[in-house]
């Protein structure tokens, strides 16, 4: 170790034991500060069929914040042109060609042509996929992708008001501790882009019944416990990695709060739990652990010699100061300083959408020390994931501190390590956030004797919530046949359709369109994108090749069109269409595309 490292490294150890030393101080403060659960001066309580008015309320909410969205219902995607279009093609995919037709949900042959690709590693979120299926009898494809993510708000809204209320003992409140978790920017963030992570739905609903079944022990508790970590999981791995941190949490909570190690009841009571849900979730693991494995053990998979991907532990996660500085997604981003702002932060802008609202921190502050007994334990909650958001190490403004993190471990751990964007983990820091702003503002309230005033208060700090969450960033995606697909042949015979240009600047970009424009042919495509590519193909090979060679591939491996986006053409003239077309027979050009038949 070169003495420069070694110093370096003496820094980033020494800053990491002041920020533990620091941590260990304020969990301790709060340690000693939690008392047990008390309600102040009430006046609500908890109203009768408040469920259904919260779920009301909820879905009030989401046709408000989604308004421009439901005029396009039919014809948009929800998002901006980016990860949506792949989303959109998996509902595609599992319908036609997996649920129809002869693909699983282990290896398609529709991408990656003609070799195909392994998808175990793929963002199918299996839940939604089974949603899809009865949904599509019934809807368009691109209502039925917007239903999906619309669907996500008011049933998360529902899922952190029981929570809430079984925290908190009071509706209203827990009204508006569900609109902080289901309406946060992170969640308005991900619908615009990954149907997966946008699913935060099951979250509270699982943590509800696990603190139920650690409290009761009742047999109903532990089940519903067991199905909703399995829904989580069935949504996006993400949220089973981090379901099983809270898991792990909680016990240390416990162990340290009761001064033992060892706690039989809550060990049979998690064991229970996790080991149900791993039980029922093996038929899906086994296949991932067994590939993960051999790529760890060296061995190639099916003969193809692969790596995983992994990256952004240090790049995907949230700013310390993005926590109350409004984000892309707010309605102040378009002022210039907060743009120079954003233009600081590592990573892109939903993965960064970790903003906890200034209205929301301002009334934990005008609550003051009074409130901290009751909320201190949910203080203590939610302080591990946000901590787990930062990653490797803290960012501020960009730049990385030189201090070492958990998820600087948590990246080397074989399967945890696939938890690749530690912002993600911040979905739980919004799950404790709502109660610790419900309780908070059950504070306030009960410093006014008039019924009058405490609604009027209530009211007044509940719009500041709804004005500063709301957001006016609502891209939508066209979704319409591209006029050249007439002049291709329907996918009957086994033939493959190559993309060009294929090194563009933009390769994933222009990849997810390729994926959305094959949902109208139906042609197996050269190129594609899965989460994690596990094998190599003829994409791969292609790469750089001269025009002989690659008319020397694609008559050899069948693939018989050619679309070339003009668009997408570098400016460099690299790609010559009048080369491509006096090679090839030209059979569709418009302003936008040339189609090119090879055999």
């Amino acid at each position: 170790m070169t003495p420069s490292l070694l110093i370096a490294t003496s820094v980033k150890l020494a800053l990491t034991l002041i920020l533990l030393y620091g941590l260990l101080r304020l969990v301790r403060y709060l340690l000693g500060v939690i008392e047990a659960e008390r309600a102040d001066a009430n006046p609500v309580g908890i109203l009768r069929h408040d469920v259904w008015f919260a779920g009301i309320g909820y879905l009030v909410l989401t046709a408000a914040y989604f308004y421009p969205s439901l005029l396009t219902l039919d014809s948009h995607l929800i998002g901006p042109a980016e990860d949506n279009m792949p989303f959109y093609w998996n509902f595609w995919h599992v319908y036609h060609n997996v649920w129809h037709g002869t693909d699983n949900l282990a290896f398609t042959r529709y991408i990656f042509y003609p070799e195909g690709g392994l998808t175990y590693y793929h963002s199918w979120s299996f839940y939604n996929l089974a949603l899809s299926i009865p949904l599509r009898t019934l809807l368009d494809p691109v209502t039925l992708y917007n239903v999906i993510i619309l669907h996500t708000f008011p049933f998360a809204g529902i899922g952190a008001f029981l929570f809430v209320r079984y925290l908190v003992g009071d509706s209203l409140l827990a009204f508006v501790g569900g609109f902080v978790f289901a309406f946060s920017s992170f969640h308005f963030a991900h619908a615009q882009h990954h149907v997966n992570i946008s699913s935060i739905q099951f979250i509270p609903f699982f943590a509800l019944y696990f603190m139920k079944a650690i409290r009761t022990r009742s047999n109903v508790s532990i089940a519903m416990a067991s199905v909703f970590l399995v829904l989580n999981a069935l949504c996006d791995w993400n949220f089973l990695i981090f379901s099983l941190f809270f898991v792990f949490l909680a016990y240390v909570y416990l162990a340290v709060t009761r001064r033992q190690i060892v706690l039989r009841d809550a060990l049979w009571t998690v064991t229970t739990i996790t080991g149900s849900a791993i039980l029922l979730l093996l038929p899906i693991l086994w296949p991932m652990l067994a590939v993960k494995f051999r790529l760890m053990a060296g061995a190639d998979v099916a003969d193809w010699g692969t790596t995983f991907d992994v990256f952004g532990f240090n790049v995907y996660v949230a700013d310390a100061t993005g926590f109350i500085v409004p984000n892309h997604y707010h309605w102040l981003s378009q002022l210039g300083f907060l743009q120079q702002l954003h233009a600081l932060y590592t990573g892109n802008e939903w993965e960064r959408a970790v903003y906890l609202g200034l209205p929301a921190v301002a009334i934990c502050v005008m609550a003051g020390r009074r409130f901290l007994p009751n909320a201190a334990k949910y203080i203590l909650a939610a302080l591990p994931f946000l901590i787990l958001s930062l990653g490797s190490a803290p960012h501020v403004f960009g730049q990385d501190l030189p201090i070492f993190l958990p998820y600087r471990v948590i990246q080397e751990v074989p399967f945890l390590s696939e938890a690749r964007v530690p912002a993600r983990a911040i979905v739980y820091v919004y799950l404790f956030w709502g109660v610790i702003v419900a309780l908070a503002l059950r504070q306030l309230l009960a410093r006014l004797t008039a019924p009058r005033g405490r609604s009027l208060l209530a009211a007044g700090l509940f719009a500041l919530l709804v004005i500063d969450n709301y957001s006016v960033r609502l891209d939508s995606t066209p979704v319409s046949p591209p006029a050249w697909v007439s002049a291709v042949e329907p996918a009957g015979e086994q033939f493959g359709l190559l993309n060009l240009p294929l090194d563009a600047a933009d390769r994933f970009f222009h990849k997810k369109v390729y994926m959305l424009e094959q949902t109208f042919h139906g042609i197996p495509i050269v190129q594609g994108i899965l989460a994690r590519k596990l094998n190599d193909s003829l994409q791969d090979r292609l790469e750089g090749q001269g025009i002989e060679r690659l008319s020397e591939e694609l008559i050899q491996h069948r693939v018989k069109y050619i679309v070339m986006h003009k668009n997408f053409l570098p400016d460099d003239g690299s790609v010559d269409v009048n080369e491509y077309a006096r090679t090839f027979q030209l059979t569709f050009e418009d302003s936008e595309t040339v189609v090119l038949r090879v055999f």
